[in-house]
């Protein structure tokens, strides 16, 4: 193809092209060596393992391992955070609950789950007392069957009966577990009500069942509540009042009459992970990894009086041997306020249901459980059980640990043969003796559990350090020019190596842009006042230069104003913004007129993308329409799901017929467009210069996608966010015009200027680099089912909307400029876009790739840095194929040019 451009300009767009996939291939071999896949292996355990000494000492086990309740009620509310049924609020929210638990006939505890926060990897660790792997955050939307011991294996092999009804996720996991089952999609996020009615319909048959021993409940309501409206949300107290409801009817209908003799029946309600401040979840935060976790059925112990003064300090001392630097290592190791916490610390799983609900139940603990027992379910226990239920426990734990390390040099396996000695004399001790020493026995145990538990938890983390050393390695060896990127992208790599600065990685970008925005405003003013000495161009007139002091001016405004759309980040993401201010019930007005704004804005910004001189009036007035059209189909979607307001009654629906004809209009508008330029290179191939009408083409194919670019996010973006898109158009507009004024259309700094546009746009929106930022919500606007593809394609382009935007207005203006020139000016241009965005994004990569090698062992490495290495690479695949596209649409258009010129 040396006929479509020059051989030497062509065969440099390709190496970019080439140069960038090879770095996205070896991100991906790095990816796979830095991320661990991998569990502890182990066997599936059996009776067998029930043990029938304690040391040298024999003890009865048939008698101190058996059921202690007849039936298991599992409640999982998904996203239920512990703030929402404590104190004040819990009393609103979940009143019977909360008499429940005042009365003493329930216990609250508090639990501090591992990230990431996403529903998936939670119900491997309630299951197997493991802790799954990060990578399975991406997983998440994929689930496929355990393979490893979990406990419902363990219920089963036992001649146990589990039904369950909820999120389908279990029935993935877990397909052949179930006597009975009805799966509800957890992604269909628009479903608030009706997804929880199809589980809660089947428990009047079920109470009066009594073929089954476990029962499954898993309700997303909450979770679909908080993704669409956050926390604050109306919804929320009535959504929880209906779990009452249930808990309500459960307890009155069940747990009251089937503890009349006999074995008492246990209803443990919990959360599988918190909800962020703005609704999301994913990522690290107190609201997302703190969950309640209440048992009904029991009485509840108020204080461990069991544990004195003295015992409690022997326990916080060996705590701080452990955990070396706490400073809270009660908390740690498993007490506070006489609630005791279910996981360590933030390096722990969600795992300690597991061998407390297995002792409960009588069945074998999972053989790979990371979990200890929670003490408070078994103190109304004989002391016997209590410690045969400890030891079992780390017997369990120490042959995981036995096959990972070496026992002989181990602390933890001295404190586990401490404990079990211990336990030994305890055995043998008087009455009166065994009662001064069961604290130090407990704790002694306990201590063993915490430590090896840690230990275990931390040898998951296996890194492939070949692999990783090999794709660094290519990386670096990749040839790249040997030219300078612009001092801020220098300053924003090497800022990576901070959790912090990764963590309010907007502050970066805010301050970059601002400083540029500033910068600009300065010279626009000295040329403005100084007879503009500095403008090389002669058809520039002061009356221009006044317009771009004016327009930057109203940029630094803009900036001041956006920053506050959204807070983000991590230390100041709890603070109320203007976003969370419109979306309040009482600002429903306010939140209509801003998306109606938005919508106007919207429809005047493709209504001039898609102007051309070439274009008639009437061509004009039906482009206008269809803006319109999709405008009106937009906020009418908004109507439908009822965030904002109508002048008259429209029916509140899922919006399904809205955005479908939003999509119809997207497709309207595309094949319209196809057929005009088909119609241009026919009709003019012969009347105009052959140049000028490969360029128009170009300048139409480009502003027709920017164009349903733009509309395809206005639909899937919040309502007050929609005027980002308006805001984003002027400002990168008045990027390339102050460049022309300047005469630096032809320099690099349009590329660079161009990616930080997108960058502060990126956070205007709200995102950050927690995985809890994604708005899941997105995913699902005008989907009647779950399909993996068309969410996952929705929330990526929900996620890049911005950068991909201000990549599509630049390549635009290119193309409308290079009218004005010749082949080798777009060639030129396209070629400093190609290597400024291949090299960036290279040398962003592999920084980040060592320095995350070095940082590996670092206390935040799975709640910082390894979330920012997935956003960057999928940025990365994104660019690439942005990049791709873009090349394959310049040459096609090229090829067509050069054949109507061989047939001429």
């Amino acid at each position: 193809m040396s006929f479509v451009v020059g051989n030497d300009v062509r065969n440099k767009q390709c190496g970019s092209l080439c140069y960038l996939l090879i770095v996205v291939c070896f991100m991906a071999l790095f990816m796979f060596g830095f991320f661990p896949t991998s569990y502890l292996q182990s066997r599936k355990a059996t009776k067998d393992d029930i043990p029938y000494f304690v040391g040298n000492t024999r003890v009865n086990a048939s008698a101190l391992y058996k059921p202690l309740v007849k039936k298991l009620i599992l409640i999982v509310i998904d996203a239920l955070r512990v703030d929402f049924v404590e104190g004040e609020t819990g009393l609103r929210n979940m009143p019977y609950t909360a008499s429940l638990i005042k009365e003493s006939a329930a216990c609250q505890y508090v639990g501090r789950v591992s990230p990431p926060t996403v529903t998936m990897p939670r119900i491997k660790a309630l299951t197997t007392g493991s802790v799954p792997n990060f990578i399975d955050v991406i997983l998440n939307f994929g689930s496929s069957a355990v393979t490893d011991d979990n406990l419902l294996h363990q219920a089963v092999s036992n001649g146990l009966k589990i039904v369950f009804y909820g999120d389908d996720t279990w029935l993935k996991l877990y397909p052949d577990k179930f006597v009975r089952s009805e799966g509800t999609s957890s992604f269909f996020v628009s479903d608030f009500w009706e997804v929880d009615s199809n589980v809660t319909r089947n428990l009047p048959s079920e109470l009066n069942s009594d073929d089954w021993s476990i029962m499954v409940l898993h309700y997303l309501g909450l979770d679909h509540i908080g993704h669409v409206e956050g926390p604050e949300s109306h919804h929320i107290r009535t959504k929880l009042n209906e779990m009452d409801s249930v808990v309500q009817k459960i307890h009155e209908q069940f747990v009251v009459k089937n503890t009349n003799g006999g074995k008492p029946s246990l209803m443990v309600i919990c959360g599988d992970h918190g909800m962020k401040d703005s609704g999301g979840h994913g990522g690290a935060s107190l609201p997302e990894i703190t969950v309640p976790i209440i048992a009904v059925g029991q009485s509840c112990v108020q204080r461990y009086s069991r544990l004195d003064s003295t015992s409690m300090y022997v326990w916080q001392k060996q705590a701080m041997s452990i955990f070396p630097g706490s400073a809270d290592p009660i908390l740690k190791c498993g007490f506070m306020d006489a609630k005791q916490i279910i996981c360590t610390d933030r390096r722990r799983p969600h795992c300690s249901a597991v061998p407390t609900l297995s002792a409960l139940l009588g069945v074998p603990i999972p053989a790979g459980n990371l979990g200890k027992t929670i003490y408070g379910l078994l103190h109304h226990l004989p002391t016997n059980k209590q410690l045969y239920f400890l030891y079992y426990n780390a017997q369990q734990m120490a042959e995981l640990f036995g096959k990972t390390f070496e026992i002989t040099e181990s602390d933890c396996h001295s404190e586990y043969q401490k404990a079990i000695q211990l336990h030994e004399k305890w055995l043998i001790y008087e009455e009166e003796e065994k009662n001064t020493a069961i604290e130090t026995t407990i704790a002694a145990y306990y201590s063993a559990l915490s430590c090896m538990g840690f230990k275990l938890t931390e040898s998951l983390i296996k890194y492939d350090i070949h692999t990783i050393c090999v794709a660094i390695g290519v990386l670096l060896q990749v040839k790249c020019e040997n030219q300078i990127l612009l001092i801020g992208v220098v300053l924003h790599i090497v800022s990576l190596g901070s959790s912090s600065f990764i963590e309010e990685e907007h502050q970066i970008w805010y301050f970059l842009w601002s400083t540029l925005a500033l910068a600009k405003l300065y010279n626009c003013i000295v040329s403005y006042t100084s007879n503009m000495g500095s403008i090389s161009r002669g058809n520039v007139t002061k009356q221009k230069m006044k317009q771009l002091v004016c327009r930057w001016l109203l940029a630094v405004t803009f900036h001041c104003v956006l920053r506050k759309l959204n807070q983000t980040g991590d230390k100041w993401a709890h603070l109320p913004d203007i976003g969370d201010w419109l979306t309040l019930d009482e600002n429903k007005t306010f939140l209509s007129g801003v998306l109606l704004l938005g919508l106007f804005a919207l429809i005047l910004c493709c209504f001039n993308i898609s102007s051309t001189p070439y274009k008639s009036r009437s061509n004009s007035l039906i482009d206008l329409s269809l803006y319109t059209a999709a405008a009106v189909c937009i906020y009418l979607y908004r109507a439908a799901i009822g965030s904002v307001l109508l002048p008259f009654d429209y029916p509140q629906s899922r919006g399904l017929y809205e955005s479908f004809g939003t999509w119809c209009i997207l497709g309207v508008i595309m094949i319209k467009s196809v057929l005009e330029v088909l119609f241009t290179s026919h009709h003019h191939s012969y009347y105009a210069r052959r140049w000028t009408v490969c360029a128009n083409i170009l300048q139409k194919t480009f502003s027709v996608i920017t164009v349903c670019w733009m509309i395809l996010c206005a639909l899937i973006y919040r309502p007050y966010n929609v005027l980002l898109l308006g805001c984003n158009v002027c400002i990168s507009q008045l990027i390339y015009d102050t460049a022309v004024t300047y005469d630096t259309a032809s320099c690099i700094s349009l590329p660079v200027m161009h990616y930080w546009l997108g960058m502060v746009f990126y956070f205007y929106q709200g995102n950050s680099n927690s995985l809890a930022s994604i708005d899941v919500a997105a995913g699902y606007i005008g989907q009647e089912e779950y399909n993996i593809a068309s969410v996952g394609a929705l929330l990526i382009a929900h996620t890049y909307c911005a950068p991909i935007l201000s990549y599509l207005l630049l390549i635009r203006n290119i193309c409308k400029h290079s009218v004005q020139h010749d082949k080798e000016w777009l060639d030129d241009q396209l070629h400093r876009l190609f290597w400024f965005v291949a090299s960036h994004r290279s040398l962003l990569l592999t920084v980040y790739s060592i320095l995350l090698t070095f940082q590996r062992h670092h206390l935040f490495v799975w709640t910082v840095f390894a979330p920012k290495l997935l956003y960057e690479a999928m940025f990365t695949t994104c660019t690439f194929v942005k990049l791709l596209f873009t090349f394959f649409i310049v040459q096609s258009v090229m090829y067509k040019e050069h054949k109507c010129k061989q047939w001429k």
